[in-house]
Order: C-alpha cells, then sequence, then structure tokens
C-alpha cells in the first residue's frame, strides 16, 4: 500500500516475531507491542520493522 508507518499490532506474525527476537516470556499484547516499537524508535518506518519482523519468521511451507 506505500505506508511505511503502520504498525500491525493485531497480527499473529507480529506478535510471533517480535516474542522471539525480544526473547519475551509470553506473546505481547498490542499494547506492548506499541511500546516496544516506541522504545526501539520504529516511527516513522514501521512498517519496514513489522516486515523484517515477519519475515524473521521464515513462514516457506513445508516440502513434502
Amino acid at each position: 500500500m506505500g505506508r511505511l508507518d503502520v504498525l500491525p499490532t493485531g497480527d499473529l506474525g507480529i506478535k510471533n516475531g517480535i516474542y522471539a527476537l525480544y526473547q519475551l516470556e509470553e506473546k505481547p499484547t498490542p499494547d506492548e507491542i506499541a511500546v516496544i516499537a516506541q522504545t526501539n524508535q520504529w516511527h516513522p518506518y514501521e512498517s519496514v520493522a513489522s516486515w523484517y519482523i515477519w519475515h524473521s519468521l521464515d513462514n516457506k511451507p513445508a516440502v513434502s
């Protein structure tokens, strides 16, 4: 969509990625994701940061 500053706090992939990246004890809530983004200065590129986090999960389909 061409928008660089969108933070998908409800996206399961983002939750899983942040959980793994920051080695959290529990999956983060949307509010916790927003705080992590703010603390780590993702603005104005929250979409870019989210893309990298999502792709860090290596969500490739299994080969049979």
